[in-house]
């Protein structure tokens, strides 16, 4: 993630925020992981060769998914899958990873968790369960 700019987003970054103060209230959820758009292949391949990943399926935002594509941040999404496990590779439309989640339609879920940080934009909102 570090060597891509990659962050972890969505509900896995909410039980993140959830083990740090623990409320038991959030299960196990997908992996979404918001990448550069110059740094999605990159990151793809490596979640398939070393991680032994399968790409499900691909789309692109606005091809039936998203009414006003711009407006989500994302280029596109990839569906990869382990077994039960499952990640959700979201290229963002620029270089910045967290662009997109500064422009979710929620505050419910605007937390990034990274190899070395991480951050709630409305932290005390999301901990008491809360969202604008």
């Amino acid at each position: 993630m570090r060597k891509t700019r990659s962050v972890i987003s969505g509900g896995t970054s909410v039980r993140y925020a959830d083990i740090l103060a623990p409320t038991g209230r959030y299960a196990r959820t997908d992996l979404d992981i918001y990448c550069p758009k110059s740094q999605v292949m990159r990151m793809l391949a490596f979640l398939k060769k070393e991680e032994g990943y399968d790409m499900k399926r691909q789309y692109s935002v606005g091809s039936g998914r998203a009414s006003r594509p711009r407006e989500t941040g994302i280029l596109s999404v990839r569906m990869l899958v382990k077994g039960s496990l499952k990640i959700d590779l979201m290229s963002s439309r620029t270089d910045s990873s967290v662009y997109p989640i500064l422009h979710f339609h929620t505050t419910a879920v605007m937390n990034v968790l990274t190899p070395d940080f991480y951050w709630s934009l409305y932290a005390s909102m999301t901990t008491v369960e809360r969202c604008m």
